[in-house]
């Protein structure tokens, strides 16, 4: 019932994403070998959340968790390359989880009337646009608060960017009260996510357990 999807307009066949996806699963798994085992077993669970979702997560309330662990694992991912593998800090995993679950319900708002059509009834949907607006919010400011006060060390770079991610927050919770913003809603959560990582980066040592 979704005729803008590519596989439904025919502009895309299935045996072509098919293929493309297994191609990009192979290598995806066999680029990461070479960081270690225990950064590409977290690559894989973030993989695995990917695929979870599409092959049906998505329409139940668990679709949530297949964003907030996969996002998750990408700190481990880093910490577990090392030249000498380290768990990341639990503030570091609990960011990048809230961006997920803050990713999520962004991707999800602007297609709620038509998911309500095809019966996907995933978390967002379930609960509304303007919870979804306010979860995004919350999580944002969470993940901002963790990032800014979670290393033990709050600098003015930090609080300049929790600042800018605070500010993303209210504004994404309000565009999600109006249809026709929600699309605005996933590039903003974009713009907070760059900003929630270049400060990670800037973590140093303090992004290790």
């Amino acid at each position: 019932g979704r005729t803008d999807k590519p596989l439904v307009s025919g502009a895309l066949t299935v045996p072509m994403v098919r293929t493309a996806a297994f191609v990009a699963l192979a290598f995806a798994v066999l680029i990461t070998i070479a960081l270690g085992w225990g950064a590409s077993a977290a690559h894989v669970v973030f993989i695995a959340c990917g695929w979870g979702y599409n092959l049906g997560l998505k329409s139940t309330p668990l679709s949530l968790g297949a964003y907030a662990v996969g996002f998750a694992c990408l700190p481990l991912v880093v910490t577990l390359a090392l030249p000498v593998p380290a768990l990341a800090a639990p503030w570091a995993v609990g960011a990048a989880a809230l961006l997920g679950a803050a990713a999520h319900f962004a991707n999800a708002l602007p297609d709620l009337d038509d998911d309500e059509a095809t019966h996907v009834r995933g978390l967002p949907q379930l609960i509304g646009a303007r919870w979804s607006g306010a979860l995004i919010g919350v999580a944002l400011l969470a993940a901002a608060a963790l990032v800014l006060f979670g290393s033990g060390s709050v600098d003015a770079v930090r609080a300049i960017g929790a600042a800018i991610v605070a500010v993303v927050a209210v504004v994404c919770s309000v565009l999600a009260a109006t249809s026709r913003a929600r699309r605005l809603l996933f590039p903003l959560i974009l713009i907070a996510a760059v900003i929630l990582v270049a400060l990670l980066a800037f973590s140093g040592s303090r992004l290790l357990a």
